[in-house]
């Protein structure tokens, strides 16, 4: 039969445990805790880490967005149902995104037909935007963003696939709760919590349909030498408005704007998901650090 399941089954699921194996591991995780939240043998995460495998083109980018999906969770402290569902939830998400019809193509000879690409989960969009919200503040807890957290604090937004206005767009009531730059925790997530941190989602959202979750965070010169040119897109207030840069971020990870006489320089992190933003802010302290700096100093 001519059906995706196959391609997910056989070929995004393999590679899916085989970079997610590996990211653990780099991260400090033995090889028993990374078989117990991928649902395989011991023996099996050695093969894996020990493997030379080379992801195939067509299937590459739906593969690590899985993952860093995936090892968000897992860092959060999902279990192995937890990330099953993640799993499923994030496949839906790339085959409605049309990240797998190429393989399809390539595999069985034609186009697939869309029906089999609907979505049919039991869960609505809006719950899913509020439990990836949820683990991405369960990620961030007791985390210290202190080189990254704005003296307006730091806020985190998702949006529903396809959202339009404000009101389809989630975030944290107050922002995130700190203290000294450790993250404490956040009032519950709500749909139209924050109009502007919102707003700058929609716009980016109409240029890059991948995109659905954006967080506002400190922007320092620190910040700026963690992320390659053209990952980064800077704000000329002089020339350009904030809407038209957000709209024409396609390809980008972030967008800076240096600030003006008393208006702190501000950074919005892009990314697919809650936990794909949550995990870059981590890795953007993680990398200040490792360089010697971070001080609130500019």
């Amino acid at each position: 039969m001519k059906i995706p399941e196959l391609i997910i089954s056989e070929e995004v699921l393999p590679e899916v445990r085989r970079k997610l194996a590996g990211n653990l591991r780099n991260r400090g995780w033995s090889q028993s805790s990374i078989a117990s939240i991928l649902g395989t043998s011991q023996a099996m995460v050695s093969r894996y880490l020990k493997e030379e495998h080379e992801i195939p083109g067509s299937i590459s980018e739906m593969v690590n967005m899985i993952t860093r999906d995936l090892e968000a969770g897992a860092l959060s402290g999902e279990d192995l149902d937890d990330l099953s569902i993640r799993f499923c939830s994030s496949v839906r998400r790339c085959m409605g995104s049309g990240l797998l019809s190429g393989r399809f193509e390539e595999r069985f000879g034609s186009r697939p037909h869309m029906f089999c690409f609907i979505d049919r989960s039991v869960t609505g969009p809006r719950s899913n935007v509020i439990k990836d919200l949820e683990s991405a503040l369960s990620l961030l807890i007791g985390k210290d963003l202190h080189s990254i957290t704005p003296a307006l604090k730091i806020n985190l937004a998702q949006a529903i696939d396809g959202a339009r206005s404000i009101e389809e767009v989630a975030s944290f009531p107050g922002r995130l709760v700190e203290r000294e730059g450790v993250i404490k925790g956040a009032q519950p997530p709500e749909f139209g919590a924050s109009k502007h941190l919102a707003q700058v989602l929609l716009y980016a959202m109409e240029d890059d349909n991948s995109v659905r979750s954006v967080a506002s965070i400190r922007f320092s010169d620190d910040v700026q030498r963690m992320f390659e040119p053209d990952d980064l897109e800077m704000i000329d207030r002089d020339s350009s408005s904030l809407k038209q840069v957000m709209t024409e971020v396609s390809g980008k990870r972030a967008v800076a704007d240096p600030g003006d006489f008393g208006v702190e320089p501000c950074l919005y992190i892009l990314g697919a998901s809650a936990l794909e933003v949550a995990m870059m802010m981590i890795d953007l302290q993680d990398g200040v650090d490792k360089n010697g700096v971070g001080s609130n100093e500019e």
